[in-house]
């Protein structure tokens, strides 16, 4: 497998969906190889991949790609290789050398995302650049004998355009934990968003500058907690009375025990979001858009509240924030959501078929 960083859960839902991966893959007794394209392997990371019992390669003191590939090329069962850009610099060298399947795992459509903010941005260049990244893509996906995504609606995007293709679900990977919320053991409201990520910027301008204070004024009782690396001057901007910046936490389980409601308010993005599966799995009910909610199983009303404009998410936070039994029907109904469609089982039997065929 090849990703562009190691696998760091605490970091990023990507990297807990790789890390279950490598975990399935040696569950199912195969032996699991990663490689991190940028070479770097912090402690943290090698400690997660030792436990896993993953052999890495391409880093300091292990082989290189092409020197493994040279040795162990002939033992291959399949190639995974996470990204269109790490893809398009190492697909080559696998096909050349290895044996085995070949699979790009897109973890999400990078061109729809980048078209989407292209289009929100008025930005001709972004939209340019979009195009060079579908056209990327559609190349990756040809040239692959199985291709990943991580959505319901990536996956019938694909398979449309191209139907001769090998599309399959992997989606992210959560599961239950517990069933014991109570509505009146929980306050406040939080954000869970890196702002080196461009929907994060753009859903964290969005939120505190119009979002908030309509909840303030109508309640001025209740926290907004944003969560996740910011930038000192920006956080410095962002926090204020009734806005607590945390920055990035070691863990998400004080907030996912104590918070009333998950916010998902992106504005642009792909894929799915790991920010409301891993709210759903602790039973917080979310709050998202319609792109948040995009390839997520999610209807409003049922399992969450989806909201577009400004004076929308407003009220839908507000109603959700006091609405007792609105908010244990959401809350339930998530966890029937996750473990529908993003459990341990449903992925490792998707990873079972994907290895098998």
């Amino acid at each position: 497998m090849l990703d562009a960083n190691a696998p760091d859960p605490t970091r990023d839902s990507g990297s807990v969906r790789m890390s279950r991966i490598l975990q399935f893959i040696g569950e199912l007794g195969w032996q699991p190889v990663f490689m991190p394209d940028n070479g770097i392997v912090n402690a943290k990371s090698r400690s997660l991949l030792d436990a896993l019992g993953v052999q890495l390669i391409g880093v300091p003191g292990h082989p290189k790609l092409d020197q493994w590939l040279r040795l162990h090329g002939h033992q291959l069962r399949a190639s995974i290789l996470s990204r269109h850009h790490v893809a398009t610099a190492h697909i080559t060298l696998i096909r050349d050398y290895g044996f085995g399947k070949v699979v790009f795992d897109t973890v999400d459509l990078h061109h729809i995302r980048e078209q989407r903010a292209a289009i929100l941005r008025h930005d001709p260049k972004l939209e340019r650049q979009a195009a060079r990244t579908r056209q990327n893509e559609i190349a990756l996906i040809r040239a692959s004998d199985a291709t990943l995504v991580v959505s319901q609606t990536e996956l019938e995007i694909l398979q449309a355009e191209l139907p001769s293709s090998d599309i399959r679900l992997l989606s992210n990977i959560h599961d239950v934990h517990g069933e014991t919320r109570s509505f009146h053991e929980t306050a406040d409201l939080y954000f869970v968003g890196g702002y080196s990520h461009h929907p994060n910027q753009e859903a964290l301008e969005w939120l505190v500058n119009e979002i908030h204070p309509r909840i303030k004024a109508q309640r001025p009782d209740i926290v907004l907690h944003l969560i996740g690396e910011i930038p000192d001057a920006v956080a410095a901007r962002y926090a204020g009375e009734g806005v607590v910046v945390h920055g990035h936490v070691v863990s998400l389980q004080p907030f996912l025990a104590r918070c009333r409601i998950s916010l998902a308010p992106l504005l642009s993005g792909a894929g799915v979001k790991g920010k409301i599966n891993e709210a759903m799995s602790y039973g917080v009910p979310v709050v998202a858009t319609p792109i948040a909610a995009e390839g997520m199983f999610l209807v409003d009303g049922q399992n969450a509240l989806i909201a577009a404009g400004t004076e929308e998410f407003s009220a839908a936070i507000l109603r959700l924030y006091s609405d007792e039994v609105l908010w244990s029907h959401i809350s339930d109904q998530g966890y029937h959501n996750i473990r529908d469609h993003f459990s341990s089982d449903a992925a490792r039997r998707n990873i079972e078929a994907l290895l098998r065929d």
